[in-house]
């Protein structure tokens, strides 16, 4: 099989070379092209001078803060570039001939994949696949789970069949009415005998019965014997399949969960996203500040576009931010970080609107990339202090995290003290935060998760994990995560907090990259020696999310984990409860990018890339880098964790979790990023919104789910929009009969998104609440004796008992 690479490789180089030329060709049009052009308008020239004025204060400038991506030498030098080939050639014809091999024999899955999702009729296409023995278990009894699921697992005998009688029997399938709607095929084991390889394939099939209005998800595994190929040459065929651990969920009702919405937007992955609501009238508007958009939520899912800034920054700034009140009269601001190094604020007037020019409250030149902003009083003086998280683009000017499994190689995270004035003093090194600052962040909360009543800061970080600091209570920082901390190691996205065992106690989750080529290389026991850390952290790396369940001091990892890890390459999460059965669910943004085919670039990355550079800038690595980005993504159509589906994980009495996306009509196949849970219409029941990118024409937009769930559960909420004093940083506790809830209010949880400062408690059957107690971490609180369920408590700015008032009480 590895004397195929040669050839493979060589038409890389070739192609490689060809992008080189066109490139540099193009690149040099456009130098002509775009020279400056006379005549400019001087009026709107003056308007944006004074912008940029405004958030340059320091004198750090987009020149300065151009990113790494663009700098180094322009020449493009084609030896270097065949020498990295002819190196990750001759690694394919010796340590990584098994994998070579590998995905050779996962070709024909890729095919019917590809086929499939091209396909009007998929249960042909998975007819004409070719095997000469299929072997299936055959479902038992069922088991049902809420909202009328029923599991079948398929362990009650088993029936072979020959290629003719599967036909028949899918076409049998076809006339009840079931159509295959979406499916999923991954390579997670291969066995690289010569005379009879070994495939294990994990696969997903939803379908659909539309007469019926049932939903079927099939999940299993495909023991896969393959021929022995006539010639190297050879197609790889199927002699027999055996399916094993098969589980079917199926549903009939209407969908929980159904689209009102979509906002078709000039959009980018990774743009804000938050929910507020600005005018006062108990629904949260959808924000994207870099877009300067906000969406009225004017009732009914029904979104009017309008601008957010009225002297927005200036075009083109890359920026990230928290909406929170920093000035203390009741409305939310807009705090800003920007890739020119500029920390800004705008002050929102007396409706809630950024009329006046943003004013400049910190700079700091190596602020590049901030991708994270939360807020939190972390010394109990009444104000929000803010902290500052970065990313680092890989392979961005030819660097690399490194090491992939532990980068610290990052631009440098921020914690600045808000002294009450509107001045921030940057305490980072004094507050115990240096050691891990260059960590290449997505995502960053500040809660209370020891229970001591300061809030902490819980860090998410790509190429590296989870990393936990607790407040001593003045702002200063201990980490505890080797102490305390269980199995911290992933590709960090996003988290989310809830109680999810329900033994009130506050719990929380991290999204990662569930890698089946990584799984697969390890099972293969495949590395390159010199690099043997690199192997050893593979598993936990490529393990997927992680949740931690407090246990006294420690935060343990769940011991149904394995029920919420692998739910592929995901971005934001929200922990929400659905149902309003008193037990919070899951929801997992899914998907990195879908392109032309669902052949995956994935094992690129693990076979070379992260053995590939440094952290260190090199131009020469940069202009392969980009160069191999374009061959294969652009040129070749490959996928990097495609078709992907986000992921709905139903909390089961805080035991477990079941998935339950397709069943419940959230199993979209676009690449997702943001989400957000809120209850837009006010109803009790809370919806999603989700940003993503569709497939196949690439474009970007929001979309708005509503969630129609029957059931009878009884809610309660509190809404802290609007008081003198920040919702971000509370900790909402309500008290039932039979259950304790809690729940904190934080910024910078789900990826690069913000909920609104409302908690919603799903409380099942119970129609009493004994109390509902919201509590600051400078002391102040507010304590509501027995409220009325099912409606949203606002709170208001005289019900809080100030830090003095309400030590008074308790005495």
């Amino acid at each position: 099989m590895a004397g195929q690479a040669p050839k493979a490789v060589g038409v890389g180089v070739a192609l490689l070379l060809i992008a080189i030329c066109v490139v540099y060709f193009f690149n040099s049009r456009e130098n002509e092209v775009n020279k400056p052009q006379a005549g400019k308008d001087r009026a709107a020239q003056k308007d944006q001078v004074v912008i940029d004025e405004v958030l340059t204060g320091a004198g750090v400038t987009g020149e300065e803060a151009k990113n790494e991506a663009v700098t180094g030498e322009d020449d493009v030098d084609e030896g270097v570039i065949r020498q990295i080939v002819a190196k990750r050639e001759e690694l394919d014809q010796t340590v990584w001939s098994d994998e070579v091999t590998a995905q050779k024999y996962e070709e024909p899955f890729i095919g019917l994949w590809d086929k499939m999702r091209s396909s009007q009729d998929q249960m042909n296409e998975l007819a004409d696949f070719t095997f000469e023995d299929l072997t299936i278990g055959m479902p038992g009894e069922p088991t049902r789970h809420d909202h009328g699921i029923d599991a079948f697992q398929c362990d009650n005998g088993t029936q072979t069949f020959d290629p003719d009688q599967w036909e028949k029997w899918l076409s049998e399938w076809k006339e009840s009415g079931l159509r295959i709607v979406q499916s999923e095929w991954h390579h997670s084991r291969f066995e690289p005998d010569a005379e009879s390889p070994r495939s294990d394939v994990s696969f997903v099939l939803d379908l659909a019965n539309d007469s019926e209005q049932a939903f079927y998800n099939v999940r299993g595994k495909l023991v896969v014997h393959w021929k022995p190929l006539s010639t190297p040459a050879s197609r790889p065929e199927a002699r027999s399949i055996e399916a094993t651990d098969v589980k079917i969920l199926k549903r009939q009702a209407a969908p929980i969960f159904e689209e009102a919405a979509t906002l078709k937007v000039n959009t980018k992955s990774r743009l804000l996203l938050i929910a507020n609501d600005v005018d006062g009238d108990g629904l949260s508007e959808l924000i994207s500040p870099v877009e300067n958009a906000l969406y009225w939520n004017r009732g009914d899912f029904q979104f009017e576009q309008d601008t957010l800034f009225e002297v927005p920054p200036p075009p083109g700034l890359g920026f990230s931010g928290v909406m929170a009140d920093f000035t203390g009269d009741g409305r939310a601001d807009f705090l800003g970080a920007g890739s020119n190094g500029i920390v800004f604020l705008y002050t929102a007037d007396e409706n809630g609107r950024f009329t006046a020019r943003a004013k400049p409250i910190f700079s700091a030149k190596d602020i590049r990339e901030p991708t994270v902003l939360t807020a939190g009083d972390i010394d109990a003086d009444g104000d929000l202090d803010v902290w500052i998280g970065q990313y680092r683009q890989p392979y961005s000017g030819g660097q690399m995290p490194t090491p992939y499994f532990d980068a610290n190689d990052g631009h440098p995270a921020y914690l600045l003290r808000n002294d009450g004035d509107g001045a921030f003093e940057d305490i980072t090194e004094s507050s115990g935060l240096t050691e891990k600052r260059n960590r290449r962040t997505y995502s960053a909360s500040l809660a209370d998760v020891d229970d001591d009543s300061d809030l902490d800061l819980i860090v998410v970080s790509d190429f590296s994990g989870i990393d936990v600091y607790t407040n001593d209570g003045t702002g200063k920082f201990t980490d505890i995560t080797g102490e305390r901390l269980s199995d911290r190691h992933a590709f960090g996205m996003s988290l989310s907090f809830a109680d999810y065992n329900a033994d009130s106690k506050l719990d929380f989750f991290m999204t990662g990259m569930s890698s089946t080529t990584a799984k697969r290389l390890h099972q293969m026991g495949l590395g390159q020696e010199e690099f043997e850390d690199y192997q050893s952290n593979r598993p936990e790396m490529g393990y997927g999310n992680r949740m931690y369940l407090a246990d006294g001091q420690d935060f343990n990892q769940a011991t149904f984990n394995d029920q919420v890890a692998r739910t592929g390459w995901s971005w934001g999460s929200t922990s929400f409860d659905f149902n309003n059965d008193g037990y919070r669910d899951l929801f997992v943004a899914n998907g990195h990018n879908s392109q032309k085919t669902a052949k995956d670039y994935c094992t690129s990355f693990w076979c070379h890339d992260i053995y590939t550079g440094s952290s260190k800038t090199d131009p020469k690595l940069r202009d392969f880098f980009e160069m191999n980005r374009k061959l294969n993504f652009s040129d070749q159509g490959i996928s990097w964790n495609g078709f992907e589906h986000n992921v709905l994980l139903m909390n089961e009495g805080g035991e477990g979790f079941l998935r339950i996306d397709f069943l419940a009509g959230v199993s979209s196949e676009h690449d997702s990023r943001n989400v957000i849970s809120d209850d837009f219409n006010g109803d009790g029941h809370m919806d999603l919104v989700i940003r993503s990118r569709e497939p196949v024409n690439r474009t970007w937009s929001i979309h708005v789910l509503e969630n129609k769930d029957d059931s009878d559960g009884n809610w309660i909420g509190v809404n802290l929009e609007g008081t003198s004093r920040s919702g971000l940083g509370a900790k909402v506790t309500v008290k039932t009969p039979s259950q304790t809830h809690v729940a904190p209010i934080v910024a910078g949880d789900s990826f690069v998104s913000q909920h609104a400062p409302v908690v919603h408690f799903g409380l099942g059957s119970e129609s009493k609440v004994e109390e509902i107690e919201i509590q600051w971490p400078d002391g102040a609180v507010v304590k509501i004796p027995s409220p009325e369920t099912n409606r949203y408590h606002r709170i208001e700015s005289a019900d809080i008992k100030e830090p003095k008032a309400a030590e008074d009480s308790e005495s």
